[in-house]
């Protein structure tokens, strides 16, 4: 709190005053807040609730002043008209003596729980009640009363309870006297069932079991939910309730290894219990079953010991594909295994499955969006326009289609000017305006007609119409260095850019780049044209990489580093790749992406170069769980590896092997070799008449290690290496070590 009495947290204020118990302090600063909009818009509403449970919980007298503003007078009333109402049911007045009460809480108000929970305890209907309840938030400071209104209700839900059992003991009081209390004879049902509750699963299970006085139904399914953390009382349950299916028998097995996080046994009875169940040949039986696949689906996301059913296929896809064998239309399994199909490049799949989805969905707007994507990625422009329109028909404002559309054809437009058919361009992208919406103006749209406007002639304003281009992709270096990437895509290889957009750069580039820049221009070279024409948009990818020498001192987290690393890599400059991975080590020493960096910046992308150490190192990440489940990291890792040729597995288990096998002058020796391989033994004599003996040691060790193997070579070895190479290289007898 300030000398003058503003508060820059009122709530973490309130929230230190009521923890020290504090009530009356804490309502008199709250009360200050009421009608006024000093508080943050997201912090009023919480503040004014807040206070409303502050004003219930300690009484103070409370009316409005005449310089009172409407929103603190409406408050005042509310309040006043809840704590009669609370007061009418602690006296336990008739229903209808509460209910013109009740009237005068606003719904809307902060004191509407209240209104809700009156009417709860007035209802005669259980379920009813229970409707009433649920407007009440979990957040609200009304939640707790809520809990205990709540469970006194007949037939409580068990989840109740056993919020129940953990809860205040003034909470358990009011729940229990709302059933009536304890009696003479002893306590209550409710109150032996909380007891039995902290007893743990077992003691609930027996206390359920002897229940005669409840409907049986429900202590069966009570016990049955018990059963996955008691698998050992299956034989005592079937020896009361009856006998269970062998697929339920599996379903507790499996759930009760998942407890254990056993997952080899959780998914061999994952699967007995879908095959039990697609044996029953009913509809509900394959629809259980596709529920398992889900779920274990799910789970191998999560787990990496989930092996699937097939070891040539991963295990999330696998069980996908098994759940569509048994529910083919559950709609988000089709558009979770098309985005893997993508992801991971199964071209076939993916489009097999998308033409089925659209057979099976012909009215879904997100599965008419994948057909064209699918026919898209095809080249079959026509098809793409088809499921455009029937995508329009059924959703007329969908962006993203009309987006899509506008892409193809500015992607047909490209080809038209690479044959040097500016009129078609033209043609092409003036019908692609069809797509444009006049709310929502598409940036690369404007800024390419300008451009084959300029370069063909064809429009005396298209200066005009590109540079709104330009400022509607965001202006600045953004949407300048976006106008550049959409020339060198429309132009062919090798032709000059046009010179106002040369100039802009050459401005731009004088200066620093901002975080915000990097990311956003870092995201432009991303995008799926400018990856696939790596020749037109190199350059540019070079000319953002020298820009980002002056910006090495930027944080960027890991996750916005991932697509910046890919432009960088791209402009081919990996001694600023190895700037940014190694001040963000130094940062977050226990992220291993910015190792994974460190090791792509030296050698220079090529997997073939790394080192025994290296390797060892990208092994470990690989196997690490928070790699494997972070699937941006480890599809960079992937694509790392995939650089090699097709025998590179083959060439490290060769080179590990030899590095297990030999030592001491073995390993040297094959040191000596790969190194002269790299530096001719003329280029050593040179060294040596340049230098002098010692000096042209010195010199080829530093050399040496800037090579790849090399430079994860300690300095002593390298030396030694330079030495042996320059005795021979002379023809002297090999140095003894």
């Amino acid at each position: 709190m300030a000398l003058d009495g503003a508060v820059k947290e009122p709530l973490l204020l309130l929230s230190c005053l009521v923890r020290q118990g504090q009530i009356e302090k804490a309502l008199a600063h709250a009360l200050k807040y009421i009608g006024t909009d000093v508080p943050e818009p997201d912090q009023g509403r919480l503040l004014s609730e807040l206070t409303a449970a502050l004003f219930l919980a300690q009484p103070v007298p409370l009316k409005s002043g005449d310089g009172d503003p409407p929103a603190r007078a409406d408050w005042i009333a509310a309040a006043n008209a809840a704590r009669a109402v609370l007061a009418a049911l602690t006296e336990e007045k008739a229903a209808d003596e509460i209910e013109p009460l009740l009237a005068h809480i606003p719904a809307r108000s902060p004191f509407g729980p209240v209104r809700l929970i009156g009417k709860a305890l007035l209802t005669d209907d259980p379920a009813k009640a229970r409707r009433l309840l649920d407007g009440v938030p979990a957040a609200s400071p009304f939640a707790p009363l809520r809990l205990a209104v709540e469970a006194a209700l007949p037939g409580e839900p068990a989840d109740v309870i056993g919020q129940l059992g953990k809860a205040s003991a003034a909470q358990r009081a009011f729940a229990l006297d709302r059933l009536g209390g304890g009696s003479t004879s002893g306590p209550s049902l409710l109150a032996r069932l909380l007891d039995a509750e902290r007893g743990g699963p077992g003691t609930l299970f027996n206390f359920l079991s002897k229940q005669a006085t409840l409907p049986a139904a429900d202590i069966r399914s009570a016990c049955f939910n018990l059963l996955p953390q008691l698998p050992d009382r299956i034989i005592p349950f079937e020896k009361t309730f009856g006998k269970l299916l062998e697929a339920e028998k599996a379903r507790i097995f499996a759930l009760a290894a998942e407890t254990k996080q056993d997952w080899t046994r959780a998914e061999s009875s994952w699967r007995v219990a879908a095959q039990h169940f697609v044996r029953d040949g009913s509809r509900d039986g394959k629809l259980s079953a596709g529920i398992i696949y889900r779920h274990l689906a799910t789970l191998a996301l999560k787990e990496p010991m989930i092996e699937g059913e097939d070891p040539f296929t991963d295990p999330v896809v696998s069980y996908l594909k098994k759940s569509l064998d048994y529910d083919p239309d559950h709609l988000p399994t089709v558009l979770q295994l098309i985005k893997l199909h993508r992801d991971d490049g199964n071209e076939k799949d993916w489009h097999a499955l998308a033409e089925d989805a659209v057979r099976r969905f012909p009215t879904e707007s997100v599965v008419l969006m994948q057909a064209i994507e699918s026919a898209a990625a095809r080249k079959s422009y026509k098809k793409a326009a088809g499921f455009a329109k029937k995508l329009l028909a059924v959703d007329p404002i969908n962006r993203l289609a009309r987006q899509r559309m506008i892409e193809l054809q500015i992607s047909y437009a490209r080809k038209q000017m690479r044959a040097k058919r500016p009129d078609l361009a033209w043609k092409e992208l003036t019908a692609a305006g069809a797509w444009d919406c006049a709310d929502a103006p598409n940036a690369d749209l404007r800024t390419n007609r300008g451009l084959v406007g300029l370069r063909g002639g064809l429009d005396l304003e298209a200066e005009a119409g590109f540079r709104e281009g330009v400022d509607l992709a965001g202006g600045g270096a953004i949407g300048w260095f976006s106008a550049a990437l959409q020339d060198a895509l429309l132009t062919p290889p090798r032709s000059r850019p046009l010179s106002l957009i040369s100039d802009e750069l050459a401005r731009i580039l004088r200066g620093i780049p901002t975080k915000a820049d990097i990311i956003a221009i870092a995201a432009l070279f991303s995008a799926e044209d400018v990856r696939a024409d790596q020749k037109a948009t190199s350059e540019l990818a070079w000319k953002f990489c020298t820009w980002l020498r002056n910006a090495t001192h930027i944080v960027l987290s890991i996750a916005e580093f991932h697509s910046v690393a890919d432009a960088i890599v791209r402009g081919n400059d990996f001694g600023i790749l190895h700037a940014f991975a190694a001040a963000g080590r130094r940062r977050e020493p226990n992220e291993w992406l910015w190792r994974f960096y460190e090791i792509v910046a030296r050698t220079k992308n090529n997997p073939d170069w790394m080192s025994v150490g290296e390797e060892n190192d990208i092994d470990e990440m690989c196997r690490s769980p928070a790699i494997a489940q972070n699937r941006h990291g480890y599809s960079r890792i992937d694509r790392y590896l995939n650089n090699a040729g097709d025998d590179r597995e083959s060439r490290r288990r060769a080179r590990r092997r030899e590095a297990d096998a030999t030592s001491g002058f073995d390993l040297l020796e094959d040191i000596v070799t790969s190194f002269m391989e790299a530096i001719s033994e003329r280029d050593v004599q040179k060294l040596v008449r340049s230098h002098g003996r010692d000096g042209g040691v010195a010199a080829l060790a530093d050399r040496l290690g800037k090579l790849p193997f090399g430079a994860a070579l300690p300095r002593p070895l390298l030396q030694m290496v330079a030495t042996t190479m320059v005795a021979a290289a002379l023809d002297e007898a090999p140095p003894p070590f």
